[in-house]
């Protein structure tokens, strides 16, 4: 059977051909073509991947600039269209760049701003646990590149704090599975019980968790003596 493709995505793929084979500069040529034509379509979706895919073979080739640029263009497509998805896999393009230019304080904002976006679309992946679970699964390296960078920078920097944070992020990370799995079980003990002890509930565990995020500013900030005194 002939599928009959837009012209514009038949460059886009023969261009991942190349970049698979390793041709990076044939590549690039058909991966600006294809980029030509999703400008002249209005596909902004398409270019913001195809500049993504020419951020990644400049990165790839050594001029990190250029690729910091495609992937900055890349990005702000991303966001006007609502591609939240590939938005934080720029985004943690971005921040892979960065380290392996040896600026890690760079680094940090896009990777915190990447993993803030997964956690959002895994609440949102489906209703079915297992399939959060996939997609979790799928960018557990984001999580591992955050806790590496972490420890990185308290190498350079000790006295900041960034071991304390490394560790919260390895046991949110850990800990996200088995909390939604609770979620999902404790939802069917909760059918026919009075809705009023529910909202009970419900207040007192925000109540909780005010708490449990003021103690874990206060012990990831030990010198901010106002907080530790608000939290008396």
């Amino acid at each position: 059977m002939l599928v009959n493709l837009p012209y514009n995505q038949t460059h886009s793929n023969i261009g991942s051909f190349y970049d698979d084979s390793g041709d990076k500069q044939q590549a690039l040529e058909k991966y600006q073509q294809a980029l030509t034509l999703q400008r002249a379509v209005g596909d902004p979706k398409g270019e913001a991947v195809t500049l993504s895919n020419i951020g990644a073979v400049h990165s790839t080739l050594g001029k990190n600039q250029q690729a910091l640029e495609k992937y900055q263009q890349a990005l702000t497509l991303q966001r006007a269209v609502g591609d939240r998805n590939r938005e934080a896999v720029t985004l943690g393009n971005i921040a892979y760049l960065e380290r392996s230019r040896g600026n890690l304080q760079a680094a940090l904002t896009p990777i915190e701003d990447s993993i803030t976006i997964i956690e959002d679309l895994r609440t949102k992946a489906s209703v079915s646990p297992e399939l959060r679970q996939t997609y979790f699964l799928t960018v557990q390296g984001s999580y591992q590149f955050y806790i590496d960078l972490l420890m990185a920078l308290h190498q350079q920097n000790p006295s900041q704090g960034y071991d304390k944070q490394a560790f919260n992020i390895s046991e949110r990370s850990r800990a996200r599975t088995l909390l939604e799995l609770l979620t999902e079980a404790n939802a069917n003990i909760k059918e026919g019980v009075d809705p009023q002890l529910l909202a009970q509930e419900k207040s007192l565990q925000g109540k909780l968790d005010a708490i449990e995020k003021q103690r874990l500013y206060i012990y990831n900030n030990p010198n901010s003596k106002n907080e530790e005194n608000s939290y008396r």
